[in-house]
């Protein structure tokens, strides 16, 4: 009898045990888990803003949207324009400078304004690039270290709430672009924003060009969550076991 009790008492001691273990597993899942929360909506919303704003596409489009070249006297060509800011927003030229395509006293088509707003912007894509890129490096460490502990309950829940975290990015970055008020009070305050009548900068992208690029940012951003959650649900899904490593 004496010999049963002690058996049981050791099976509620290693019992007891296994629960402390498991209750702190469960805090460092939760806790990594959490982690991408953040670092996904944050990388995607970095990341894609940056390929989005280094893209000739979109500058070829909004000239094409507006067809301002064929209206305006400014003496240069698409191919010309396009050429100097996608170098630019690229780094590959330091200075955002074009002369005109005249044979008769040319002269630079930007001001040194233009060149100040252009340089800031590039700073702001520089930081946003160095956070996205931080952030992508922690979300695949957290990524791999869940589906090596194969906790897809916890793993599904945090991917959500970070599908809600992105989502109050993207309106978030909408209200501040498409809102000219909330726009100067934003991102006026990192980007000069106030030029002045006849700006050749303003009239050749246009009035309509932050809108068109929080368009083209918030598809590639849905895209880019939409990938990613196919991969979450590959390995984390109710109807999909995660293999072995």
């Amino acid at each position: 009898m004496m010999k049963g009790m002690r058996i049981r008492r050791k099976r509620k001691r290693e019992d007891s045990w296994k629960r402390t273990v498991n209750r702190r597993d469960d805090t460092i899942y939760k806790r990594v888990a959490s982690v991408i929360v953040l670092s996904v909506p944050l990388a995607v919303f970095c990341l894609v803003a940056n390929v989005i704003m280094r893209m000739k596409d979109v500058y070829s489009y909004s000239l094409s949207a507006s067809g301002i070249l064929g209206r305006t006297t400014v003496a240069t060509s698409e191919e010309e324009f396009l050429g100097l800011i996608t170098d630019f927003m690229n780094g590959k030229v330091s200075e955002f400078a074009l002369m005109e395509n005249s044979a008769f006293d040319p002269e630079q088509i930007f001001t040194a304004l233009d060149n100040q707003a252009m340089t800031a912007a590039r700073d702001v894509l520089h930081l946003m690039l160095i956070v996205g890129i931080a952030a992508l490096i922690v979300s695949l460490i957290a990524y791999f270290l869940l589906i090596r502990w194969r906790v897809k309950d916890i793993f599904l829940k945090r991917f959500k709430a970070g599908i809600a975290v992105f989502a109050a990015l993207e309106i978030l970055n909408i209200a501040t672009v498409c809102i000219k008020p909330v726009r100067l009070a934003t991102w006026g305050r990192l980007i000069p924003m106030e030029f002045p009548d006849g700006d050749n900068l303003v009239l050749l992208l246009g009035d309509a060009f932050p809108r068109q690029v929080v368009m083209f940012e918030t598809i590639a951003g849905v895209v880019a969550m939409l990938l990613i959650g196919y991969v979450t649900w590959y390995f984390a899904g109710r109807r999909k076991m995660f293999r072995r490593f």
